[in-house]
């Protein structure tokens, strides 16, 4: 799993295939550690298609982005942990075409 380090809400950006901002970046609280059985039954039904999720675990912070299809789906969305400081609702995942 990737892991991003000193990033900075505010300053530093994510770049995507898809363009999304805070206020639609859906944040969970889970009460347990990261495992991928967690991963699977906190996205189960809250992970709509062409979106994120902000996952906070007892053991740290997640961001899972969603491909075209509703629900998780280890082999077309994505997942990294991500060490940041600043408020969550002003993360920024800007639009990159490829």
């Amino acid at each position: 799993m990737d892991v991003i380090t000193g990033f900075v809400i505010g300053t530093d950006v994510l770049d995507s295939p898809r363009a999304l901002i805070g206020a639609n970046i859906s944040k969970i609280t889970t009460g347990t550690s990261f495992s991928a059985t967690n991963l699977t039954t906190a996205l189960h039904d809250n992970f709509l298609a062409n979106t994120a999720l902000l996952l906070t675990f007892t053991d740290g912070t997640y961001l899972a982005m969603n491909s075209a299809t509703s629900r998780w789906n280890a082999n077309t969305d994505a997942v990294l942990r991500l060490n940041f400081t600043g408020l969550a609702a002003n993360l920024v995942i800007d639009l990159v075409i490829v």
